[in-house]
């Protein structure tokens, strides 16, 4: 019979005494969450793993970026922070890292972030808050700002971002007056004569009229230009006349009237002779004389016209003309002449 020492005896025992400890404590495991803690408290029913203290916090795995970049093949969601800069929490996504907390050394205020590379950099001037600029990857994108200013009524907002007092619309009255202005058509075809009215005052003369680029009326007419008195925006165009012509009068051909206001920007300096005045952009209204009268003027019918939606700048102190002409697409037989008096309006914003 073979006899077993006391030192066999007990290491046996405390094999059982272990194997038995290991099973009686895998039971918890298998059915619930790991618990680690210095009471005892079993591990919460929905965490695999529970983790308590109120001295202590947890680390995960840290590395440099090196190291992070060469993990082969990382799980999505697979979590760990970074020693070097930027230093932080990182996740990885599926496809990249990400940066899960922003670096504590950015100043309040400022966003950062991966768009990728996205920085907003918010500035405060004088009390207006803006975003300066936005980089995003290698492209800067320059946001408009808010002009600083007080919003009104009276107010509006430019494109440029600057707070301007909003013009009341108003209008510029121009017309021949007393005066009559007289059209003739050459046997050419073609005007023989041009009528330029201003403030109260019309003149019938030959302009030199460069391809339509611009009118010189040369002598003292000009004077009789209507002054702009603020800087505002041509939006309409209004044309008024009346035949003066004392007998009837028959239109041979097509008969087309032309009226185009014109500009001249206030000089530099004291300006001697010869002033050039320029076409206001869409400021032109033409009337078929056939369409209109029939292709017959009596004494007192009209002609009118309009045209709006214009948007064109002047400046405080520029002045305006009317250019009246009219012209035939078949030469007129013998030679016709339409006179009347004009009156024309220009609204302004």
């Amino acid at each position: 019979m073979t006899s077993i020492s006391t030192a066999k005896l007990q290491l046996l025992f405390k094999t059982i005494v272990s194997v038995f400890m290991i099973v009686s404590f895998a039971r918890p495991v298998s059915g619930q969450g790991v618990s680690i803690n210095t009471s005892g408290t079993p591990a919460n029913l929905s965490s695999m793993l529970d983790v308590s203290s109120t001295t202590t916090g947890v680390l995960i795995p840290r590395m440099t970026s090196a190291q992070k970049n060469s993990i082969a093949t990382p799980a999505t969601g697979l979590l760990m922070y970074q020693t070097d800069a930027p230093s932080g929490f990182y996740q990885y996504n599926g496809s990249h890292w990400l940066a899960l907390l922003a670096d504590s050394s950015i100043a309040g205020g400022d966003l950062t972030g991966k768009l990728p590379n996205l920085t907003i950099a918010a500035i405060s001037t004088a009390g207006n808050h803006a975003v300066a600029a936005i980089n995003a990857g290698s492209s800067v994108i320059n946001p408009a700002k808010l002009g600083s200013g007080i919003p009104s009524a009276a107010k509006f907002l430019r494109g440029d971002g600057t707070w301007n007092t909003a013009n009341a619309p108003y209008a510029i009255s121009m017309g021949s007056g007393s005066s009559r202005i007289g059209l003739t058509t050459s046997a050419s075809g073609v005007s023989d004569s041009v009528a330029l009215i201003g403030f109260q005052a019309a003149v019938n003369k030959m302009v030199n009229i460069n391809g339509g680029s611009y009118i010189d009326p040369s002598g003292t007419f000009p004077m009789v230009a209507v002054p702009v008195p603020i800087n505002g925006t041509v939006t309409s165009f209004s044309f008024f006349f009346r035949i003066t012509t004392p007998t009837i009068q028959f239109f041979s051909g097509t008969h087309t009237f032309h009226a185009q206001l014109y500009y001249i920007a206030p000089p530099l300096y004291n300006l001697i002779g010869a002033e050039q005045f320029f076409p206001v952009t869409g400021a032109t209204v033409s009337i078929n004389l056939t369409t209109a009268t029939g292709g017959i003027g009596i004494m007192g019918e009209t002609l009118t016209a309009n045209i709006s939606g214009l948007s064109f700048p002047l400046t405080a102190g520029s002045r305006l003309v009317v250019l009246v002409n009219y012209d035939v697409n078949i030469p007129p037989s013998p030679l016709q002449t339409l006179s009347g008096n004009v009156t024309a309006s220009v609204g302004m914003q």
